[in-house]
Order: C-alpha cells, then structure tokens, then sequence
C-alpha cells in the first residue's frame, strides 16, 4: 500500500493515491513535517533534526513531545486514506515508507540525468522526449509549502537549478544546431564569410545527427550560396537536390518552389539554359498553386524569369517581366521591403540597360543605391555595386559622350578603373567577390582586359580599401555621371 502513494513537491504540496484521488494533508507545520518526510523518502530523519526545521526559532518546551503530537496528527489525516501506516517510528526518529521514486522530485532528478546522459551520447531526440516529460511533472515553486525552512529552502534552489539545466538540455538539441547557421547566416549578411560556412556546416552535421529534416534543408539552401558566391556550381546543385529530397518529405512546398527557383538560377549560371527553364517552370506552378499569380515568391521567381529571358536572347519578354516585377514593388511600402526592393531593382535594371533602355536602367540603378545604402543586409549593397561596374563599361559609356561634360564621364580606360574599383568595394562589402555572378565576372574580365593585370589589381586593391562613405560617393558619382550622359 504504502508504495501507492505518490508525493509531489514540484509545486505545492500535492499527495494522490493509486487511483489519482487526492490525500488531504491540511496546515503549515503538517504540510512542512510531510515535505521534510518527503525529501528524505526510504530513509529514517533524526527527531532532533525534525524539530529543528519546523521549530527553528521558537521551540516548545518539550520539542519530542511536540513531534510525537505532530506526528499523530499527520497519521489521523493519512488514516484517513488508508495511508496511516506510511509513515513508521524508529527508536532514531521517523521514516516515510515510500521509495524515493514515488516522489515526483527524485523522479525528475532521475528523469534530468537520463536525459543529459542521452544527450552526451548524441541522442537529441531521445533526450528531447525525456526531458520533456521529466519537466512536464512541474507544477510551480518548488517545496511551496515550506518556503522559509532551510531544508525547504536549499533543496528547492537545487531543484530550480536542474529545471532550468533541463530546460536548456531539451532545447538546445534544436537551438544549439541551429545557433551555428544563424551565426552563419547573419555573418553572410554582414559581409562576414571567415567562418560563415564553416559554421553552417557545423549545424548541417547537429541537424542530420538528429535526423532533423527541415533544419537540414535549411542549411543546405545556406550552404549553395555560399557554393554558387565562388562558382561552384555542381556543388550548389547537390546541395540544393538534397534541400529539395528534404522538402518533399516534409511536404513544405513553400520552400520547395524556393529550391527550384534557386536551382533555376544556377543552372543559368551554369549555361544550362533548359534545365533553368524546366526548374523555372516547376517552381513557378508549385508557388502559384499556393499563393497566387501576386505571391512574393513568384515575383523573387520573375527575377531569374529576366535573367532567363536575357540569356535566351526574348529581349521582349524580359522586359515585359521586368515591368511586371516593378508594377508589383509599387504596392510594397512597409519598411522591411526597402532593402530587398533595391536588390529586386538590379535585375530588371540591367535588363533594361541590355535592351537599349539606357535612361530607365541608370535610374533603376540609382533608386537600388539609395535604398541598399540604407539596408541592413550588406550583399544587398554589394550586388548594387557589381551592377555599377557594369553600368560604367555599358556600350553606351562612355561611348558617345556630350561634348560638354568631359571632366565627370571617363573613357574607356577611365571607366575600366572605376569599374575595377567599384568590384573592389562590393567585395569588402559582401566578404569576397560574387563568381558565381551573371555579370559580375564579365565586367572585372573586361576591365582587366582593357586594363591588364597589375592595373586592374591595383584599383581593385584601392576599392576594397575604401570606407563605407567612400565607396558610396564613388558609386553615386558613377550613377550621376552616367546619369546626365542620358
């Protein structure tokens, strides 16, 4: 019978029989007395050192006879559920006859040490469970019915310590894979690649060792940008199958039609026209199919529509798209959309220049600068630049040039330095320069070309050494310059 009793001290003071019923345990010194018992489950307490806690200060003239009273009162109410004989008089003191597992305090502790022990043996899913259902068992305040008793006192501290332990134990299996990739991710956003991807890395190994789909695919999208930023495409397309393999297990088609966008993208990149188109076209279905012809991802999806299109050589179509995309910005005015609205502006821009549309893509041009140079998020700024390197070597500059505005347009060998320079400053930005880039590429080839290596180099040297006010001027004189040409 008396192993029928389960005591709960994760809380206040709760004790049930069997079946669940409560056991009324009714005032102060009985609840205290009980919890006291209840610490020391299986094991005889020294009389002395029970009435030392429940009398510190104020002790009865006879303080053995006092217990005895208090003892026989707690029995009377035990007596009263059966549970009379729980509590035993040994010739040192009092026992309570229950094992310590029959408290749900020792439980916790038991349940807190199996969970780390699986956790340190690199079963976060197991431990996850385990600690989950240890801390379920809490109620509030621990020994809440005997606060201000040094016994009470000490073991509820221990108590709150491991709970917290716990707490930490059972979320950090998910939160301390992930704090590697959003330590990544944050880094790439910053223009701080040194350990961006090794730290992605880090959470790819944490979320597979956990067999944790999603946080894996998360990576892996991270991780092919950090492949396609050096041109390793092949590697950037392995990365993004297996983020899509994931995806479709998890049925998240959200960020499925985002894989297949980005694998549109490098595949594009990687000449493989049809194969962008085919991944295109699938993404393109998957995210009208949840959100709409207006959905965000299908516009994000219309920029590597323009770049298709260019590639295709249907100048037509990619404007029309183009003209789509900056339709759909017209009616994003929050805040959050002012950076990524500069970044969405580069692509139509350079459709635009790439279709004679010189006026339109140098102010397109200018409007990302200004809204970049305001943004958070450092890539944004440093593609805005790649696009100006590009802009200042546009057929249409410095070619043929008013006669009147000789000392702000370069020429040829001008516009290849401050091409080179402004390479040079969006890779200080970004964190390295963008291989993997459309146009990029193309741009530093023509300037060093046209310039030579050592040339080249050294004002691509000068642009990764200018400050951030310095880079700033120099891309918006080259915008203002090419500007007033048109």
């Amino acid at each position: 019978m008396p192993n029928a009793l389960r005591i709960e001290l994760l809380g206040p003071l709760q004790v049930r029989d069997e079946s669940g019923r409560q056991v009324s345990v009714g005032g102060r010194q009985l609840r205290v007395l009980f919890c006291l018992l209840a610490l020391n489950a299986g094991r005889v307490v020294p009389s002395g050192s029970i009435a030392g806690q429940i009398w510190p200060d104020d002790a009865p003239g006879n303080p053995g006879n006092a217990l005895q009273t208090l003892i026989s009162r707690l029995r009377a109410e035990l007596r009263l559920a059966g549970f009379a004989s729980v509590i035993e008089s040994h010739p040192a003191g009092y026992r309570l006859a229950v094992r310590p597992d029959a408290v749900d305090a020792f439980a916790f502790e038991a349940m807190a040490a199996r969970g780390r022990r699986a956790l340190a043996a690199g079963d976060a899913q197991t431990a996850a469970r385990i600690l989950r259902d240890a801390l379920v068992s809490w109620r509030g305040e621990a020994l809440a019915d005997a606060v201000g008793c040094d016994f009470a006192d000490v073991a509820a501290a221990r108590l709150t310590e491991l709970r917290a332990s716990a707490q930490a134990d059972r979320i950090d299996p998910w939160v301390r894979a992930a704090q590697p990739l959003m330590r990544g991710t944050f880094g790439s956003m910053l223009g701080q690649l040194d350990q961006a991807e090794s730290d992605c890395r880090e959470s790819l190994a944490a979320f597979r060792a956990m067999n944790e789909a999603w946080g894996a695919a998360a990576v892996l999208v991270q991780l092919a940008e950090f492949a396609e930023l050096r041109a390793d495409f092949p590697g950037a397309i392995a990365a993004l199958d297996e983020a899509a393999e994931q995806a479709e297990q998890l049925g998240a088609w959200g960020d499925l039609s985002h894989v297949n966008g980005k694998r549109a993208a490098i595949r594009l990149r990687m000449g493989d026209l049809a194969g962008a188109r085919a991944d295109l076209d699938r993404a393109e279905a998957e995210a009208a199919q949840r959100g709409g012809a207006a959905s965000d991802v299908l516009v994000w999806l219309g920029l590597v529509g323009i770049e298709l299109h260019c590639r295709e050589g249907d100048m037509a179509a990619a404007r029309r798209q183009g003209e789509a995309v900056l339709t759909w910005l017209e009616d994003k005015q929050s805040g959050w959309w002012s950076g990524l609205t500069g970044l969405i502006k580069v692509t139509p821009a350079l459709a635009f220049l790439a279709c004679g549309d010189e006026v339109r893509g140098r102010r397109l041009l200018s409007e990302a600068l200004n809204l970049a140079a305001e943004w958070v998020e450092r890539p944004v700024l440093a593609a805005v630049f790649d696009a100006i390197a590009v802009l200042v070597q546009h057929p249409g500059q410095p070619g043929n040039l008013p006669g009147n505005l000789p000392e702000r347009l370069p020429g040829p060998r001008e516009a290849a330095k401050l091409a080179a320079t402004l390479l040079g400053a969006a890779h200080s930005v970004r964190g390295c320069f963008d291989e993997g880039s459309l146009d990029a590429p193309v741009a530093r080839d023509a300037a060093r070309t046209l310039l030579g290596e050592p040339a080249f180099a050294a004002a691509y040297a000068r642009g990764r050494e200018l400050s951030s006010d310095d880079a700033l001027a120099l891309a918006n004189s080259a915008v203002a310059a090419a500007t007033t040409a048109c």
